[in-house]
């Protein structure tokens, strides 16, 4: 499972930085708890895998490095996808593996 640390057009002053590397903090930390808790109920390993960046670049990226069958992301909700596509829609557009996309 991949997590991409973003900081997005909105951080701009050294208050807003840390605000957002705090809320992804606890993001990543809210996943990791959930991700524990489904494999332990499903019985299979699952790691979480940080990364900084943009989340188109750095799925591929980690995609190729350990060569998938296929990747499946969540659906972006930003108001800028609308105009300059989701990480999900480029995946679709560019991947070289099948990519299912969850709402």
């Amino acid at each position: 499972m991949l997590y991409v640390h973003t900081s997005g057009p909105l951080a701009s002053t050294p208050d807003s930085i840390n605000a957002i590397r705090i809320a992804n903090a606890e993001a990543v930390r809210a996943v990791r708890i959930e991700m524990d808790r489904q494999a332990t109920a499903l019985g299979v390993d699952i790691a979480v895998v940080e990364r900084d960046g943009s989340p188109y670049v750095e799925t591929v990226r980690l995609a190729g490095q350990l060569r998938v069958d296929a990747v499946v992301m969540g659906g972006g909700r930003s108001f800028g996808y609308q105009y300059l596509g989701s990480p999900a829609t480029r995946l679709v557009r560019n991947a070289r593996w099948p990519v299912t996309v969850i709402p």
